[in-house]
């Protein structure tokens, strides 16, 4: 699963990225940033790689500048909400609940880096 997740999703996530940057489309290029990033999910942090880690911190430096993060507290809008099961809104404008990406990038980083 892993030779098949870097040997031909990523290069095909990594495409778009390129023609979502070029374009300007930075909503997508936040979601195809979090998509690269997702592909690591079950990656234990030993075994992460050099390029695997910079796939991660990229991604994260780029959406938190670039993604809107909607307060579901305050009603604010622009993103994508879900209706959750206690009534309020999750942010699905990056195709997975924040949290999902802020525990990957939490877990990845306490692991330590690959080599």
């Amino acid at each position: 699963l892993r030779a098949a997740l870097d040997d031909r999703v990523r290069p095909t996530l990594r495409r778009w990225l390129v023609a979502a940057v070029r374009s300007g489309a930075t909503r997508a290029a936040c979601m195809l940033h979090a998509h690269l990033a997702y592909l690591h999910w079950s990656t234990p942090p030993s075994a992460l790689t050099r390029r695997s880690a910079q796939t991660l911190l990229t991604a994260q430096a780029y959406i938190l500048v670039n993604h809107p993060f909607n307060d579901a507290a305050d009603g604010a809008t622009g993103a994508k909400l879900r209706k959750a099961e206690d009534g309020g809104g999750v942010d699905e404008g990056l195709g997975f609940a924040p949290t999902e990406l802020f525990d990957l990038f939490q877990r990845q980083r306490r692991g330590g880096g690959g080599g």
